[in-house]
C-alpha cells in the first residue's frame, strides 16, 4: 500500500533534490522555496525549516550535499551564495559568495578529500567548497557552455565524473591533483 507523505503546501518547483542527515530526516534543498523542507521518514511528518537567508532568488538551490562536518552544503544555482544548513541547531547560514553567476551549478559531489566540488552547469569554473573553513575556490573547467553538466558521481577511482547535460563529452575532476580533462 502506497501512502503520500505529509504535505508541503509549498506549491511546484518548491525543492530540488534532498539530503539525509545524520539524524534520520530528509533535508529538502530550497530551489524556489523559501524555506529548508525537513521531512522525518519515522513519523511521515514534513515541517518547515529556517529561511534561507531570503535571498530574491528563483530557483536558488540545487542538489546538496552531506558535508563530513555533519553541515548540509545547497549547491548554488542562482543563488550568490554557497548555502549551509546546520541540522542539529536549525540553523542556515549563507557560506562563502561564490561569484560564478547564474545558473551556476547543478549538483555536488563529496570528494575523498573532504572538499565539495560543484557541477558546473553555466558556470566556466568548477566549484571547489571547503567546509572546514568555509572557503569558495574555482578551477578552470569546462569554459563556458549553456548547461554544460548536470550532476556527478564519485567514481572509484577517485575521480568526479560530471554527467553531460549539452555538452557532448563527459567531464571528469580529479581532486587528488585538481585537473580536469
Amino acid at each position: 500500500t502506497y501512502t503520500n507523505g505529509d504535505t508541503h503546501g509549498k506549491g511546484i518547483l518548491a525543492f530540488l533534490g534532498g539530503v539525509l542527515a545524520p539524524n534520520g530526516k530528509i533535508i529538502l534543498v530550497p530551489n524556489g522555496s523559501d524555506t529548508i523542507g525537513i521531512y522525518d521518514p519515522n513519523n511521515n511528518t514534513y515541517t518547515n525549516g529556517p529561511t534561507h537567508g531570503k535571498e530574491q532568488y528563483t530557483s536558488a538551490f540545487w542538489g546538496g550535499v552531506l558535508a563530513p562536518n555533519g553541515k548540509i552544503i545547497f549547491v548554488p544555482y542562482n543563488s550568490i551564495n554557497v548555502g549551509v544548513y546546520d541540522p542539529v541547531t536549525n540553523i542556515y547560514a549563507s557560506g562563502f559568495t561564490h561569484g560564478e553567476g547564474s545558473s551556476a551549478f547543478t549538483g555536488g559531489v563529496l570528494a575523498p578529500n573532504g572538499k565539495i566540488i560543484f557541477v558546473p552547469h553555466y558556470s566556466a569554473n568548477i566549484g571547489i567548497y571547503e567546509p572546514s573553513n568555509n572557503t569558495y575556490t574555482s578551477k578552470s573547467g569546462p569554459g563556458y557552455y549553456p548547461a554544460a553538466f548536470e550532476g556527478g558521481v564519485l567514481a572509484p577511482n577517485g575521480k568526479i565524473i560530471f554527467v553531460p547535460h549539452r555538452k557532448n563529452v563527459i567531464g571528469i575532476y580529479d581532486p587528488s591533483n585538481d585537473t580536469y580533462n
